[in-house]
């Protein structure tokens, strides 16, 4: 059995399909593979391990044969911290594959434009993978949500669809379809190069992130913009707070961004989504009325929106002490 521990920012799902292809093990769906995987790989546990050698520990198997603690392989190969579980990221507690898919990455919208295909590759980044390590892989903040340049290199990403993760674990010679000039332009607008630092700067800080404590400031800085307020409802029972982050998102954000990343809806220059859409995007954007309610990504959008620099973003989100974001 050989092990093969991930590169740097590997993608965890295709570090897993990397160990697959070198092991030769075929399958016709994930869990037959898992099983497989884990089967062969018992006589090689090493002491120490308390849970159970099954498909339900996948990823902890993998990364306890990868010498890592499960903690750590999931703040530096998977996409978690920015997602609805990202406190699962660094929690000592089991995390079952059942319960949670700590492989997943999702985009904005799971029926966008942008969804499919859904990996991407970057044709420098490819070019030095080979150099240092004679092989490449897939990295993991190309799988950002929304991105559509490389960070690193300012390149367009090539995108590809699953079977290319299976089956080409090592990349190497892959090409994919290039987004639209008018994308790539749009992926320099400031806001956005916002969001991306800062998510690029959750993914490589080893701390979690302080969502809540972003949170409580985005809804101030909201109402001191006047795109926000505290209501009484009808029955004079409660209150909420009523926002506008969506309309001011969809107003400061590029239109062939939102066509691709949203809805191809916005390719109409008069749309605008009304209160009842329904559209997966708005729900999360209107979800930002309270903590802990929509993905991070979407809190990291409007953070962007509303803040003017990634720095000060990055304060609100780690200890002050902590390595500042560098843009």
């Amino acid at each position: 059995m050989q092990i093969l521990k991930p590169f740097p920012d590997e993608l965890g799902l295709t570090h897993l399909y990397r160990l697959w292809a070198v092991n030769d093990l075929h399958g016709l769906t994930f869990g037959s593979l898992a099983k497989a995987f884990v089967s062969r790989t018992k006589d090689v546990r090493r002491d120490g391990f308390q849970l159970p050698w099954t498909p339900l520990y996948i990823h902890q198997i993998v990364s306890h044969l990868s010498g890592m603690p499960e903690q750590e392989y999931r703040a530096r190969h998977t996409l978690m911290a920015l997602d609805k579980n990202w406190r699962a990221t660094h929690t000592h507690t089991p995390v079952k594959h059942s319960k949670i898919d700590v492989y997943a990455f999702k985009p904005f919208q799971s029926d966008s434009i942008a969804s499919e295909p859904p990996l991407r590759l970057c044709l420098r980044c490819r070019e030095e993978d080979l150099y240092l390590h004679r092989m490449t892989y897939w990295h993991r903040q190309h799988h950002i949500a929304g991105l559509d340049i490389c960070l690193k290199h300012h390149l367009p990403l090539h995108r590809l669809d699953w079977q290319h993760a299976h089956s080409a674990s090592n990349p190497a010679s892959l090409q994919g379809v290039l987004p639209s000039d008018s994308l790539i332009q749009a992926n320099i607008d400031p806001l956005l190069q916002r969001y991306f630092e800062v998510a690029r700067h959750i993914l490589e800080n080893p701390a979690p992130p302080l969502y809540i404590h972003a949170h409580e400031q985005l809804l101030k800085r909201a109402t001191e913009m006047g795109l926000g307020r505290q209501q009484v409802s009808f029955s004079g029972t409660y209150c909420y707070f009523e926002h506008e982050l969506a309309r001011y998102l969809y107003s400061h954000l590029p239109r062939v961004w939102l066509a691709e990343h949203f809805a191809a809806k916005f390719q109409d220059k008069a749309f605008m989504p009304d209160f009842i859409c329904d559209d997966r995007y708005h729900i999360e954007l209107k979800r930002l009325a309270l903590p802990d309610m929509s993905r991070p990504i979407f809190l990291l959008l409007a953070l962007a929106a509303v803040f003017k620099s990634a720095e000060e973003i990055c304060l609100l989100l780690f200890d002050r002490n902590g390595p500042p974001c560098t843009v």
